[in-house]
């Protein structure tokens, strides 16, 4: 169940996004097509305002004071969000803007940050001028009162040498965006297309106007039953896809690579990741039985409101999404969260006993936002404020760690690939009964076996070398072959192994 929980949250990761976009209507694919051109903008600004509407039934009294503390917080709370970016082509190269506005009882407070960044040398460059909210000035150390900003430079924070510990370059980490958005775009786009739920989620809504321009309004809508509905599907769908399957595991190798460990500690972390993958795979008709448990269990509890899941976006005739607005519907019935918490254990557990829920009361919570999108890939102008000592202080000043970031780690990063290919495994004897083949190779190596063309089984080796695969008992006199191939990609020279016993 360790394994299965890890890949359960990889899937997870994607299936809000592709929720809301399976099925292969009309009305679905042109919301899809303007979603997937949101990595092509290059410039733009934006306004959010965003409200809360949070309610409740039935609490019990030392629940209900505390909720009605942060109801009175919420309720009438307005947030407004302005924001300014833009970047080059590849995305190496950006600035961003973002103002924040908060008005919550009558008490406003604003803040800002400026965000410059240069991925394009070896060292990524970020510098981040935050304008500290007034209401938090008086929590400052004394030598800071007064003063406006705060800044966050790699430059400052890191000598050249201490800053080798991230062992990230910035050619690195543009190398790993570059790849990534395609990618899960790309998947995205295909699994949408090649999905059928039964039913549809998106509807043409005719036009408006919007910034001097008309647009397109589609609206998305999900009420309690197929939100559901959706979310059995797309989980369902995701765990039996090969594709989802191996782009996870590729996002996960990929992150791994660019994460500062030394060398074996990324070989033992890629290992570890194909372990798992490979074991989730061994483990899918357990997994999808606890899945199909879990919905059971939660089909009588009401996770949306009344009003669901509703949202207008306006698409221009470029085929840019330049609005957004609508309302996200929670309840929070704690009685029946209760009660779906002892039926699954019940499912799951045919000796357990289920207790009667003491939980009691309703939470409701409602938001209500409209976001518009202008400037789209023209030209945008961003102010950065002039920070002196007098008005600003540095992020690292109030680090003063005063040690030193060099490691090991930061000096086994750089590294040739290997393209020596690992010795052939060795192989311990196999019978016509036998269920593993056990053995020794390079560490976290794939090993592959098979009978004849055909995959009979896959495994990793650990980080000693040992492995043991899988197989089904071959029952006839035969010639098994195994290989050993490595992170890199390197594949041994075969092993044969006869099974004549």
């Amino acid at each position: 169940m360790k394994t299965i929980s890890k890949i359960f949250c990889l899937i997870l990761v994607l299936t809000l996004s592709l929720t809301i976009l399976a099925g292969c209507a009309t009305d679905e694919l042109v919301l899809l097509s303007a979603l997937s051109k949101q990595p092509e903008i290059t410039s733009s600004e934006s306004k959010t305002d965003v409200t809360f509407n949070l309610t409740s039934e039935g609490l019990k009294d030392y629940d209900k004071e505390s909720f009605e503390q942060i109801a009175a917080m919420l309720n009438g709370m307005k947030i407004e969000i302005n924001q300014k970016s833009k970047s080059n082509a590849e995305k190496t190269v950006s600035q961003a803007q973002a103002d924040l506005s908060v008005d919550m009882s009558g008490i406003s407070t604003k803040a800002s940050v400026w965000v410059d960044t240069d991925l394009t040398g070896d060292v990524p460059k970020v510098k981040e001028i935050f304008k500290v909210p007034s209401l938090l000035t008086m929590f400052m150390s004394s030598e800071n009162q007064g003063k406006d900003y705060m800044v966050l430079d790699t430059d400052s924070m890191f000598s050249s040498k201490d800053a080798a510990v991230f062992n990230t370059s910035g050619k690195q980490l543009m190398q790993y965006s570059t790849k990534l958005t395609p990618k899960v775009m790309n998947f995205i786009k295909d699994f949408a297309r090649n999905s059928n739920p039964g039913f549809s989620i998106v509807t043409g809504k005719g036009s408006k106007t919007v910034d001097n321009q008309t647009v397109s309004v589609y609206n998305l809508k999900l009420d309690d039953t197929t939100f559901k509905k959706l979310l059995s599907y797309t989980v369902t769908s995701l765990a039996q896809n090969e594709n989802a399957l191996n782009l996870f595991r590729d996002l996960s190798m990929d992150t791994v690579d660019i994460s500062g460990l030394s060398y074996m500690e990324r070989m033992k972390a890629k290992g570890e990741i194909n372990r798992s993958f490979e074991k989730f795979k061994a483990e899918l008709p357990e997994f999808l039985k606890t899945w199909d448990n879990i919905m059971a269990s939660v089909k009588d509890v009401k996770i949306l409101g009344d009003k669901g899941i509703d949202i207008d976006f306006g698409i221009n005739s470029q085929g840019y999404i330049v609005s957004e607005s609508g309302t996200c519907d929670f309840v929070i019935n704690l009685k029946e969260i209760s009660a779906a918490y002892e039926n699954f254990n019940a499912l799951e557990d045919p000796d357990y006993i289920k207790e009667e829920s003491k939980e009691e009361g309703i939470i409701k919570l409602g938001i209500t936002f409209n976001t518009v999108n202008t400037k789209i890939n023209k030209d945008v102008v961003i102010d950065f404020p002039a920070v002196t000592p007098e008005n600003s202080f540095n992020f690292s000043d109030m680090l003063n760690t005063g040690r030193s970031y060099s490691s090991v780690a930061s000096q086994e990063y750089s590294y040739e690939p290997d393209t020596v290919a690992p010795d052939a495994p060795v192989v311990n004897k196999v019978l016509k009964t036998s269920k593993t083949v056990t053995g020794k190779s390079e560490a976290f190596s794939t090993i592959t076996v098979k009978k004849g063309e055909t995959v009979i089984g896959e495994g990793i080796s650990d980080e000693k070398g040992n492995f043991t695969v899988d197989i089904t008992p071959v029952k006839t006199n035969c010639t098994l072959t195994v290989t050993a191939t490595d992170v890199f990609g390197n594949e041994s020279k075969a092993t044969t192994v006869k099974v004549d016993k």
